[in-house]
């Protein structure tokens, strides 16, 4: 099993304090024991297994493969995995936080929407975006350095997505392509779409699965709590010396203290869904932890407290800081209401992440919703998406049916 909910955020959050509890434990009775430990879980060898990448998943189900890289305005290279289909319509999918294009594979075929989009008729293309797995390479920066890391889901839509958008189309000779995304994915799309109308214009339709966008009413107890802990996050980040972060913090503590049972995390390792008979199956370490930056879980938790509610840029903290960023005391919101691409919602009532009412909200915002769907299977999750052996009938039948009009020309 995995962790419930929004996987990785829910699990940063979790790992910050089961970390924060377990110190902060040892030290106060003098527990040498765990101590030791949490001194070998982080000084010990790197773990140097390299995850199995999405055109080796590809691959692996018969389907032909291509991988292509794409250097972004401010000198990021990103890998963009492909399933051919040339000279036929292209469809790009954005990845989630901490995950990778791998997320639309690892199904497999007749099951994970990124196969089922090729057998459909679909040029498929992938995103990896900054910092994931495949993604860690600069024209300047490495990987270790603090500024390769200073990076939200603000730039994954400004600078990644219109990057990769216009190296598919120059690639396949198209005009213009359909939009898919979960999760973050779709919150891109909305970055992407209000900040960037020359890309927006390439866009035909963008269909979205529980777009992360308006969050205030989340019904996610553990990331509502997390509001909280978005400072700790970032200050653990530092002190720890973990750039490349949550990731490589994370994957060490979550087979660490939970999985060894230590007992002064079991209680919040049980509400992440992991320790005792919960593991992360290997499957899934392919896409999570797959990279990703403390900036991308603080913005969204930002967009998470009930006392800022809105989808509103990056808060940086101070007045004076957010007038040399903003010219304004207050960051400034997303232009959503200014979006005229057909827009396709779709939901799980399961899905404690995006509430209802959120989504509702979202839906009354964008002038142009197509399709507001929420799936027939009631207890249909956040994760379940890219997940579920049934996301196939509880979703993606209604999707590819949408989707067949934009096969023609």
């Amino acid at each position: 099993m995995v962790c419930k909910g929004w996987t990785g955020p829910v699990a940063v959050l979790m790992g910050v304090a089961v970390l924060s509890l377990s110190v902060h434990s040892a030290a106060q009775n003098n527990d040498h024991s765990l101590l030791s430990f949490i001194k070998r879980l982080f000084g010990g060898k790197k773990d140097e297994t390299v995850p199995m990448t999405p055109a080796q998943i590809i691959q692996g189900e018969g389907y032909p493969s291509e991988v292509h890289h794409v250097t972004t305005a401010d000198g990021y290279i990103l890998q963009v995995d492909r399933i051919p289909r040339p000279g036929r319509p292209v469809v790009y999918l954005a990845n989630q936080i901490f995950s990778s294009a791998a997320a639309y594979l690892i199904l497999g075929k007749g099951k994970s929407i990124g196969f089922l989009l090729y057998e459909a008729g679909f040029d498929v293309w992938l995103s990896n975006f900054r910092g994931t797995n495949f993604s860690l390479t600069h024209v300047s920066l490495s990987s270790s350095d603090d500024n390769f890391w200073k990076f939200g889901f603000h730039e994954h839509g400004t600078l990644d997505n219109p990057a990769i958008i216009d190296y598919v189309l120059a690639t396949t000779k198209q005009k213009d392509l359909v939009f898919l995304g979960h999760s973050m994915g779709g919150t891109t799309f909305f970055v992407t779409a209000s900040e960037r109308p020359d890309t927006l214009s390439k866009i035909r339709a963008a269909f979205l699965f529980a777009p992360a966008v308006f969050m205030s009413n989340t019904k996610d107890e553990v990331m509502r709590a997390g509001v909280r802990f978005a400072n700790a996050t970032m200050r653990i980040a530092d002190l720890l010396h973990k750039h490349r972060q949550p990731v490589e913090l994370l994957r060490q503590l979550l087979t660490g203290l939970c999985q060894k049972g230590l007992s002064k995390a079991l209680n919040l390792c049980a509400k992440a869904g992991l320790g005792g008979v919960n593991r992360f199956l290997p499957d899934f370490a392919i896409f999570f932890p797959a990279g990703g930056s403390v900036g991308q879980l603080v913005h969204f938790l930002q967009v998470i407290n009930p006392k800022w509610p809105g989808f509103r840029k990056y808060n940086y903290g101070s007045a004076q800081a957010n007038r040399a960023k903003y010219g304004s005391d207050t960051p400034p919101d997303y232009k959503l209401r200014n979006i005229n691409t057909p827009v396709y919602l779709y939901n799980g009532f399961g899905d404690k992440t995006c509430s209802v009412q959120d989504q509702t909200l979202l839906k009354n915002t964008l002038p142009n919703v197509k399709q507001f769907f929420y799936s027939a299977n009631k207890n249909l999750n956040h994760r379940d998406f890219t997940l579920s052996d049934n996301a196939v009938n509880d979703v993606y039948n209604t999707v590819l049916a949408n989707l067949k009009q934009f096969l023609k020309r």
